[in-house]
């Protein structure tokens, strides 16, 4: 390989993507067992997966379970879940730059997230932006107009 102060910007790129793809491929199942051996023996203080995450990798525990997930879900390891059935609409497949800061991850309860998934999966994923930008831009506006009203009251 070139060195890196020769390579053009496109093929700098392209060698990034490149060590990410073989770095989560052979780091998806280690973190998976790890994360899997962790539990059985029993969450202790400060010895949790998330903890060594932490301590010794240079990414987020988000991004070591996603991986792991993502693998175990390859392998038929885990059951997908919605994040992974409709990632473009809700989940970032990709770190969001300071000109998208605005990641979405839903959670909710088991019988709420049944009903969630099977009406989010009628819609295309356009569509379920739509509705989730509508409802949460609505909601905000009805609460500064109750607060505009409360100040206003106090006057």
């Amino acid at each position: 390989m070139k060195s890196p102060d020769t390579l053009s910007v496109s093929q700098l790129k392209s060698a990034l993507k490149h060590c990410v793809r073989v770095t989560k491929e052979r780091m998806a199942p280690l973190l998976y067992y790890l994360r899997q051996r962790l539990k059985k023996q029993g969450s202790r203080s400060g010895e949790g997966f998330g903890a060594w995450v932490s301590a010794n990798l240079p990414f987020t525990r988000r991004t070591a379970d996603l991986w792991a997930n993502e693998w175990a879900e390859a392998k038929g390891l885990r059951t997908p879940t919605f994040r992974n059935i409709s990632k473009s609409a809700l989940v970032p497949s990709r770190r969001l730059s300071p000109d998208d800061p605005y990641p979405l991850s839903l959670s909710f309860s088991p019988d709420r997230r049944q009903e969630f998934e099977e009406a989010a999966l009628a819609l295309d994923p356009e569509e379920l932006e739509q509705v989730i930008f509508d409802a949460v831009t609505e909601a905000a506006h009805r609460k500064r107009k109750g607060k505009a009203r409360k100040a206003a009251a106090g006057r």
